[in-house]
């Protein structure tokens, strides 16, 4: 396909990303909303993105080398429950005004946590997967070094909920109906701790401890919320069951020899699991054995096809998978074999890049992906669940019902649906766009 036919089925709209975390951009251009123009007119969108997630700090009263406008007080209303932006602040850095957080002192460090606070969150931590959660409507929940962070987005008024992670942030997930999130530390000098929240109120329900040796990397609940799922970092990469609630282990089992970016519980089938990271995908069962139930783990054999790593998948009813390919390509999973690969042309992979993203939509009509060419692509749910490869072939090609270009060098790391026809996309560096030229079908 030349460039003039790829630029032909590209939306008229096409949004350019803010680089800041708490810049929305709404795509349904040349108009922003009146929230997000507030925003950006008041310099809350000033600071550069990085591929990390910049905090800065004073020290001994100090000011922040960075300084912007301070918003109007009508856009930042106080919530009681959490620390939030309108404590009288130092300085703005980027746009997030000073939180009055108390840092925690590491241990070896030269300065006295009492001499240090935060000033300002310059970008979301965009290099770490599924950091990015929607609560509601309007709140977005993400974390950056050892923040969690609660962005409403119609105000791009970011909040803060202290917590008690030494290290850092190290996995973040919700539940279904967003009743629940866990916060899953990084500890260099002890075994990092699960923390999970209940939503709104934002109290502390459990502490989760021995899941890990180091930092957590992936974290999911199941469906009815009841159950969670860890995946540890290095050295150990170890996937953890629990009855949260209870605070009891169900089931323990290494995951991979190298990093897990993804865990899921499939929401068809009782007892299944998917991981996914570097170089593999696994499908996971909990399967009863003469000495009880066991977690059971097939790799994924990539057979005659490239090995890739794999950071978005998405379950289908009939128990296959779709996962992302590095090179643009979508795989077809079933019983741990890829039986066949998607492709617009025998030329033409399904995106430009890796695919980073594969969500099958609630009616199962559509099935959304996403990557680093700045493409959200529609395609048909029915096609691919039902398709197979030629006799003579491993592929299966198929044309997009519908896509979107976010912007010249736009990657996306996450996808999110909002509501009424609107999409939340986190990009690599650091924005969070508002996407509404699909529709619900």
């Amino acid at each position: 396909m030349n460039d003039n036919k790829e630029q032909d089925a590209v939306h008229e709209s096409q949004p350019q990303a803010v680089p800041y975390a708490a810049a929305v951009t709404d795509c349904e251009v040349p108009h922003r909303t009146s929230a997000v123009d507030q925003c950006i007119e008041h310099g809350l969108a000033t600071a550069a993105a990085t591929d990390q997630a910049d905090v800065a700090y004073t020290h001994e009263g100090e000011t922040a080398a960075l300084e912007a406008p301070q918003p109007p007080k009508s856009a930042l209303d106080a919530s009681p429950a959490l620390q939030d932006a309108s404590s009288p602040p130092t300085a703005i850095a980027g746009g997030v005004r000073d939180t009055q957080i108390p840092m925690q002192e590491a241990q070896g460090s030269r300065l006295p946590a009492e001499t240090m606070q935060m000033q300002a969150l310059l970008s979301l931590d965009s290099q770490k997967s599924n950091n990015i959660h929607l609560l509601d409507n309007n709140i977005v929940l993400t974390s950056a070094g050892t923040n969690v962070i609660l962005l409403d987005i119609s105000t791009c008024k970011p909040q803060y909920l202290p917590i008690p992670v030494s290290g850092g942030v190290g996995a973040l997930a919700a539940s279904a109906d967003s009743r629940h999130f866990v916060v899953g530390e990084k500890s260099r000098h002890s075994a990092p701790k699960a923390y999970i929240y209940q939503y709104p109120s934002l109290t502390l329900e459990q502490t989760l401890e021995h899941g890990t040796e180091q930092a957590y990397s992936a974290a999911a609940f199941n469906t009815a919320g009841d159950r969670l799922a860890t995946v540890g970092s290095y050295p150990d990469f170890m996937l953890t069951v629990w009855d949260w609630k209870s605070g009891c282990t169900l089931l323990r089992s290494k995951a991979f020899s190298q990093e897990v970016y993804c865990v899921s519980f499939c929401p068809y089938t009782e007892g299944a699991l998917v991981t996914s990271g570097t170089g593999h995908i696994r499908f996971w069962s909990m399967a009863r054995t003469f000495t009880g139930l066991k977690l059971q783990g097939n790799i994924g054999k990539f057979g005659n096809q490239e090995l890739s790593d794999v950071s978005g998948y998405a379950d289908l009813p009939d128990g296959k998978v779709l996962c992302g390919a590095e090179d643009g390509s979508l795989l077809m999973w079933s019983g741990g074999l890829i039986k066949f690969v998607v492709r617009q042309s025998p030329e033409v992979p399904c995106h430009q890049g890796g695919v980073t993203v594969v969500l099958v939509e609630d009616n199962k009509q559509r099935i959304l992906t996403a990557g680093n060419d700045g493409f959200v692509k529609l395609w048909s749910f029915s096609e691919l669940s039902e398709a197979d490869s030629g006799e003579d072939s491993q592929y299966f090609f198929l044309q997009p019902l519908d896509q979107l270009h976010l912007g010249v060098g736009v990657r996306v790391r996450s996808l999110l649906w909002q509501a009424q026809g609107r999409w939340l996309v986190a990009d690599e560096a650091g924005s969070v766009i508002q996407a509404s030229t699909f529709h619900d079908s």
